[in-house]
């Protein structure tokens, strides 16, 4: 048996090692591929990257502020909002290290099972209703302001459209007991091991049991203002950062943000190389670099913080 948990952390490792390595080998081609000097990452002005920095922690904070609101539906546990802040940090530290961007929502469901004493099924339910809201509102105004960029933004159109089509779909198949969906998840679950299938019945009752308390007009005005809000001020660190390189405008930032996020939800480790290339579309490649660099090196470092503070 030890053995046996001595190996999955040896596989663990080997899978964060190699997804540092293919995000940090992307950001070194892509250096060289347009010619940067590495050496003017360094020369930003200090207060640009403490401001930048400032704005992305703001972010990260109003993203725990939106998990409060929609956990406090379904648990009668309701936690403190540091916890939230720390269940968010650890969902993106997992998604960015490793192979797929999907570890973040077990990541975050566990979290929040073993600080409630909830069912994990129902932390799972609530990371996953949360990543739908996410996915619906980047990927709209991805495609909406792909249109504009054809057709280098034609993979944010298919791989948005593709997302959208199929996160929909399953969504609403959860929710109102779709026939034709229900099937397809139980043949799924038939696949899954034994203790997984048995949440299955918890999971859409959680998400079920979401959507029934939190369609009320005060909580959906909040977590549409902290869902808007979280992503702005994260495509704002674009902006910041782009001011010490000769800046850009305030909207290329924004649709560089969401071309980068939209096209994130391929498979590759760490959003390498789909990430640089959302970014490339309405951005310069300097400030592609530095963005990046910052946006998913603080992810993993104050990860890394949450981590020891909350001992998971």
């Amino acid at each position: 048996m030890v053995f046996i948990v001595v190996d999955e952390i040896k596989l663990s490792t080997w899978k964060i090692a190699v997804t540092l390595s293919i995000v940090v080998v992307i950001i070194v081609l892509y250096t060289i591929y347009f010619g940067i000097d590495p050496m003017i990452l360094l020369s930003i002005n200090p207060l640009i990257l403490i401001f930048a920095i400032t704005v992305y922690t703001l972010s990260w904070f109003i993203s725990g502020i939106r998990l409060k609101i929609i956990h406090s539906s379904v648990s009668n546990k309701v936690l403190g909002l540091l916890d939230y802040f720390y269940a968010r940090l650890l969902g993106g530290l997992v998604a960015y290290l490793t192979p797929s961007a999907m570890g973040g929502e077990p990541a975050r469901a566990y979290y929040l099972s073993k600080k409630t004493g909830d069912d994990i099924a129902t932390g799972f339910a609530i990371a996953i209703y949360e990543l739908f809201i996410d996915i619906v509102f980047i990927n709209v105004l991805a495609i909406i302001y792909s249109i504009y960029y054809l057709p280098l933004s034609l993979p944010v159109i298919l791989v948005s459209a593709f997302v959208l089509f199929a996160w929909i779909t399953l969504f609403l198949g959860v929710v109102y007991k779709n026939k034709i969906i229900d099937k397809l998840f139980k043949f799924l679950i038939k696949i899954l091991p034994t203790s997984i299938r048995g949440k299955y019945g918890i999971f859409t009752e959680s998400i079920r049991l979401i959507t029934k308390f939190v369609i009320r007009p005060l909580k959906v005005v909040m977590i549409i203002l902290s869902t808007v809000a979280m992503h702005l001020f994260a495509g704002t660190v674009i902006y910041i950062i782009s001011i010490g390189y000769g800046g850009t405008s305030l909207l290329n930032a924004f649709q560089a943000y969401l071309f980068a996020l939209a096209l994130g939800a391929l498979p590759s480790p760490g959003g390498a190389f789909a990430v640089e290339y959302g970014l490339t579309i309405t951005l310069k490649p300097i400030v592609v670099v530095a963005s990046r660099v910052l946006t998913y090196f603080y992810t993993v470092i104050i990860g890394l913080y949450a981590l020891t503070r909350t001992r998971r």
